[in-house]
């Protein structure tokens, strides 16, 4: 169902919005609070004025940096007037807002942490409950599981110690959550079970709904159709009994995909159009996208290509009007338009979609990758940062005991100045035992790091081996997919234009896969090996990196500038790579009717520079530190071709020789990358060099 994740996310959140949320309405205007924090003359007047300005701002305003100014002052208020209540509330009001707002898990997470430590300290146990459970919501976000359990876990102690059923349902609700991505749905349904058991003893429809809703989802999940039938019927009488029309708009269009399911197109199409005509009437853009999601998948099921177009255009208009550029839902109804069109043997067109529905999921992906990469970062600092403190504990244990002993020693030798002498041998033996067990202590340390060494070794050498094996392995089915394109353009006498244009797409894409697969076994394998150096001459290497960019220059008109002479004493391999790297990025990203790349060198008096300038695109200043990271791209496989390793491949390989590599750029005015190299590599100059300050 291609709207689920969606509505999970939407309904997995709605619990800790709804406990202690900010129902009550703000009372005063903007002016009026500013007034009251200008006559304030207590601390506690002046923390209650800022508190105020904070939630106005949260709940009226909804300017995430306004609220985020005030409740910090409010902090710094009660902080210095010892209001240890108004602390804590302050504390989770702020963690809330940016909660809610999706700050970064690398600000949220220390900031939970500072709002726990104040409210466990007072103790104001219905903040504890709130606050574990926004940790344990962003450690679930961050696919730690077993850390957002802990977590819910101990909300669930307080939770029951407190006797707070609300609390309880929520959190068996987060629980169940965590099971959805490894699709466990045994779990998914005995947490939303304990969470219904509870709820059906209290006054409380609408989290009624929320569980059997979501008790229906996973019972749809499993193909149990009756049982989920039954679940969302319910939950739509009790939404239509309370009036909760804009969450009945979304539960009507996820029963249309249970009667899709089972074939019941008629109340399928109904209960889809009842949703949409609810979330019209409610203005519920949320609702607005997944009705026309179901709508257009309602009409490509019945063959109905025309209206899915329809649908599904609508369903962009909507969000093009919310402002969402990027979006799951997004990629989805170009998708969906473009299965339309190619049933309807429109190539033309579904070609055009299916670009724009690769795009946005290209997108999304280098958006979900930057995300998992920052939420691995968070786990690594945190782990540092218990790392860190532990060590920082027992040092200081380490030094307790050290200044104790020091105390006795000096107590024995006052209280025993009598027999120094014999308290002098005695302490010179104990002295040589305790080197003895030092050395030995050593010895074994000296063993342990030893074999840790050789166990790192071992492991370096076996990922090399994997890293070589894997990327064979997938090269394999890349060369027979190219190959049976290649057969299939054979066997179709006369194609049409279409197919041809498909069948060389293939081919190409095939073809990219295989360098970015070379390029990243290059770029993993740079450190494992052991540079040689001898003496190179930089002009053959020039002339070598011609040769082996023959085609290309020849293709474009290219040419490869070097005049000088110079033999340096580095490693061959490695700076014929940097400079062929550099020499092919001049021409390929070149518009030019003759793409040139001009290389001279210069001596400084610390270093050897090698210049590479082309009269090629150039690089606007904003992006000019991000074109040496790994997959960066500037620009669309559309417009030029590659894998986004090779500057990323030039600067480890440069580091690895001992030098770096910097750029100055316009864009549209050619580029000008510049190789340092320590001046020891110059064995001889047979041609006289630029010399400079």
């Amino acid at each position: 169902m291609p709207t689920s994740q969606q509505i999970k996310q939407f309904t997995g959140l709605l619990f800790i919005l709804v406990l202690h949320s900010f129902a009550v309405q703000a009372q005063f205007s903007t002016d009026s609070l500013h007034q009251e924090l200008w006559r304030a003359e207590s601390d506690e007047d002046r923390y209650q004025a800022l508190y105020e300005l904070g939630k106005h701002f949260t709940l009226e305003e909804r300017v995430v940096d306004s609220a985020d100014h005030y409740y910090r002052q409010a902090i710094a208020v009660a902080q210095f007037a010892d209001l240890q209540q108004e602390l804590g509330n302050a504390y989770w009001r702020l963690s809330r807002i940016h909660f809610e707002t999706q700050l970064p898990n690398t600000l949220l997470i220390p900031l939970v942490d500072s709002a726990l430590q104040i409210n466990k300290a007072i103790p104001d146990q219905e903040n504890v409950m709130q606050l574990l459970t926004i940790k344990g919501l962003a450690y679930q976000q961050m696919g730690q599981h077993d850390t957002a359990m802990e977590f819910f876990n101990q909300c669930l102690v307080v939770a029951q110690e407190e006797h707070n059923a609300f609390q309880l349902v929520a959190i068996y609700n987060s629980m169940a959550g965590s099971f959805d991505e490894s699709r466990d749905t045994t779990k998914m349904l005995m947490y939303y079970r304990k969470g219904l058991e509870i709820v059906d003893t209290m006054n409380w429809p609408l989290g009624k709904s929320v569980l059997m809703n979501n008790i229906a989802d996973v019972y749809l999940t499993q193909k149990r159709y009756d049982e989920a039938e039954q679940y969302f019927q319910e939950s739509i009488e009790i939404k239509r009994s309370i009036g909760n029309t804009t969450n009945l708009s979304v539960g009507l269009c996820q029963v249309a995909y249970l009667y899709m399911e089972t074939e019941r197109w008629e109340r399928a199409f109904s209960s889809a159009q009842e949703g949409l005509q609810l979330a019209q009437q409610n203005d519920y853009v949320n609702g607005l996208t997944i009705c026309f999601n179901s709508l257009a998948d309602w009409a490509g099921r019945r063959e109905l290509y025309t209206d899915q177009i329809l649908y599904a255009h609508e369903g962009l208009a909507v969000l093009e009007a919310k402002g969402n550029a990027l979006s799951e839902l997004k990629e989805g109804f170009y998708e969906s338009i473009y299965e339309a069109y190619q049933k309807q043997n429109r190539y033309d067109s579904a070609f055009h979609y299916l670009k724009l529905h690769q795009w946005i999921s290209d997108t999304l992906q280098d958006i979900q990758q930057a995300k998992a990469m920052a939420d691995q970062e968070v786990n690594f600092k945190l782990q540092e940062a218990a790392f860190n403190n532990k060590l920082l504990v027992e040092e200081q244990k380490q030094n307790e005991l050290i200044l104790q002993r020091r105390k006795n020693i000096i107590f024995v030798v006052i209280g025993l100045a009598v027999i120094l002498l014999s308290w002098a041998l005695w302490w010179s033996r104990k002295k040589a035992k305790l080197n003895r067990q030092l050395d030995q202590l050593v010895q074994e340390k000296t063993e342990a790091l030893q074999e840790s060494v050789h166990n790192l070794e071992v492991a370096n050498e076996e990922l090399t081996f994997f890293t070589y094996i894997t990327s064979h392995d997938l090269r394999e089915p890349l060369r027979n997919i190219s190959g049976f394109a290649s057969l299939l353009a054979r066997k179709i006498s006369d194609p049409p234009e279409a197919v041809k244009e498909l069948l060389g797409n293939i081919k190409q894409s095939t073809k990219q896969m295989d360098s970015l697969i070379q390029d990243v076994m290059q770029y993993s394998l740079i450190n494992t090996k052991e540079l040689k150096p001898e003496k190179v001459s930089l002009k053959e290497l020039v002339d070598a990196a011609r040769g082996d960019l023959k085609l290309m220059l020849l293709s474009k008109n290219g040419h490869i500038i070097y005049k000088e002479e110079l033999w340096l004493n580095t490693s061959k391999t490695a700076l014929q790579l940097v400079i062929n790297n550099l020499c092919k990025n001049a021409i390929h990203y070149n518009n030019s009717v003759a793409p040139t790349v001009e290389i001279f060198t210069e001596q400084t008096e610390k270093e050897l520079l090698l210049h590479f300038k082309d009269n090629g695109i150039g690089i606007a200043p904003e992006f000019q530190e991000q074109v040496f990271m790994m997959f960066k791209r500037l620009h669309s496989r559309a417009h030029y071709e590659g894998s986004g390793l090779g500057l990323a491949i030039t600067k480890r390989m440069l580091l690895q020789l001992g030098g770096t590599i910097s750029l100055v750029s316009a864009e549209g005015a050619g580029s000008t990358f510049t190789v340092h190299l320590p001046l020891q590599m110059i064995t001889d100059q047979s041609a006289t060099m630029v010399q400079s300050a």
